[in-house]
């Protein structure tokens, strides 16, 4: 988008670090035709020299350098940029997750699990005035260890409750409503001993910052992120393993392409991850990661442990909602503990349908 209150000489592109940066507005000064004076270098708006690796991003493009060339300034204007701009509607959210565990604990034992879990809820999203609100009720849940039913006192106590969420204009979660009622019937509904167990989780503030983060991640690939098709976009990444360990690294976001899913026209986007550049299967992201890295002036942290895989987003271009979501993750955890070292391997497949 050109923001035509500047001179002709200047333009601004909107651009998402690849890292966890806020929202920058680039200035980007042209030379114009026929001056002999060299172009001013590219600024922030803060009056900081644009990073380098923005603009090594934009020449990676288009093939043309952003500071001088209008044509390379044009063609990122046509990336697509990820926007919560939802219409009002109900929908159900059906998510499934299947987790295989497979090796050694510190004090030798080994370990062998299948788990599964899943959960289905209603979503009614408002569009109001300066934002949304997003009311959600949890109408089921279950969860399976190696196939036999898992207790789960958490969800089944969550299970008919509703919580609305609110939003600002930015698509940004500001509050939640409806937590206090929430924890009020779940305490009428157990028993004081199963209720003072689970108290410390039944909080206003725990079950808005659940709510947040839970929103939060199903965007976390795609807010403010430049996307064009066969380029990746690079950031810093952290992930926790199904075992508790935090694996540190990088994620690299290209989009795939569109196509039309339910009767809406959808963008599908690949979010590629791994603990260091090499863990990245397709070899053009993992050019970018490399790039990313040599921008940074460092390498990956040593890794803890491995991780490698995807995640593909199909989103309604239009109003931002997603459609579909598919995840497999693959890796090993490792942790030094008392008496030994620990040693798991982990795989993940995730499944999510917004119907």
């Amino acid at each position: 988008m050109f923001c035509h209150l500047l001179p002709a000489s200047a333009r601004r592109l909107f651009l998402r670090l690849p890292i966890a940066a806020p929202l920058l507005a680039l200035t980007l000064a042209l030379t114009p035709a026929g001056a002999q004076t060299p172009a001013a270098t590219p600024r922030l708006r803060s009056g900081e020299p644009i990073p380098q690796s923005v603009l090594d991003k934009v020449a990676e493009v288009t093939g043309k350098s952003a500071a001088v060339d209008p044509q390379a300034s044009a063609a990122m204007e046509q990336a697509l940029r990820w926007k919560f701009n939802a219409d009002s509607r109900t929908r159900r959210v059906v998510y499934r997750q299947t987790l295989s565990l497979e090796g050694s604990l510190a004090n030798g034992k080994q370990v062998r699990e299948e788990r599964e879990r899943g959960f289905t809820q209603r979503e009614k999203v408002q569009r109001l005035p300066q934002g949304w609100s997003i009311a959600a009720t949890v109408l089921h849940n279950e969860a399976f260890r190696n196939g036999v039913a898992a207790d789960d006192p958490l969800a089944t106590a969550l299970n008919g409750k509703t919580m609305t969420l609110h939003l600002n204009a930015a698509g940004e979660v500001t509050g939640v409503e409806g937590a206090e009622q929430a924890i009020a019937a779940i305490r009428r509904e157990l028993d004081p001993g199963t209720f003072a167990r689970l108290e410390s989780q039944l909080t206003p503030e725990v079950l808005l910052e659940r709510a947040k983060s839970q929103f939060n991640a199903r965007y976390e690939d795609l807010r403010g992120r430049p996307l064009l098709e066969d380029a990746w976009v690079v950031r810093g990444w952290g992930y926790r393993s199904p075992v508790g360990q935090e694996i540190r690294g990088v994620a690299a976001v290209t989009l795939e392409g569109y196509e039309e899913l339910h009767g809406v026209r959808c963008a599908r986007v690949r979010s590629a991850v791994g603990a260091t550049p090499a863990d990245l299967s397709d070899p053009n992201a993992r050019a970018a990661a490399e790039r990313f890295y040599r921008a940074a002036g460092h390498g990956p942290s040593l890794p803890t442990g491995t991780i490698s895989g995807s995640t593909l987003y199909w989103f309604e271009v239009e109003t931002g909602l997603l459609q579909r979501v598919r995840r497999d993750f693959e890796g090993v955890s490792r942790r030094h503990r008392a008496g030994g070292s620990e040693s798991i391997r982990y795989r993940i497949h995730e499944e999510t349908d917004f119907q």
